[in-house]
């Protein structure tokens, strides 16, 4: 098993692309910009779309290959038109940076294969509710705390 650094979160072979995105987003948190942090929700919220589900496991470069061929054929921006190029470049960028940081974890391999073999129980996998609750918590405190340097 690997702990995070956070000692409550364990991480194995069956955290999904979703839950690494929390971490991420977590891991942003105080480290860049609340307008950053609102487009790296809306970029990861769009990789969740295709990619979410997926473990670490079961997840290798052809997902890349597969979600940007989603991108520039078959997503629908608000379900009219396709993403621009420009949007498409930042969800892949947004991508790319979730992944390094899943390699610098030491969770993936350089080639996007998951080095984390062990279970654990579903009483010590990440609570993925309770992750999202911190997150929601730490997004409002961020916005109270800015509105407050405003006035």
């Amino acid at each position: 098993m690997v702990p995070n650094k956070r000692k409550e979160i364990i991480i194995d072979s069956d955290l999904t692309i979703a839950e690494l995105s929390l971490l991420f987003l977590e891991n942003k948190y105080k480290k860049i910009s609340l307008n950053s942090y609102g487009t790296y929700q809306d970029r990861l919220e769009i990789i969740n779309e295709y990619l979410g589900n997926i473990k670490l496991k079961d997840f290798n470069k052809d997902k890349i290959k597969d979600f940007e061929i989603y991108l520039n054929e078959e997503r629908r921006w608000n379900y009219t038109s396709k993403p621009s190029n420009r949007t498409i470049t930042e969800i892949m960028n947004v991508l790319n940076q979730l992944l390094k940081e899943a390699i610098r974890w030491h969770m993936l391999d350089k080639d996007y294969k998951c080095i984390i073999m062990e279970k654990v129980g579903k009483n010590d996998r990440i609570n993925l509710i309770e992750l999202k609750k911190s997150i929601y918590s730490i997004q409002k405190r961020m916005i109270a705390n800015n509105i407050n340097k405003i006035w």
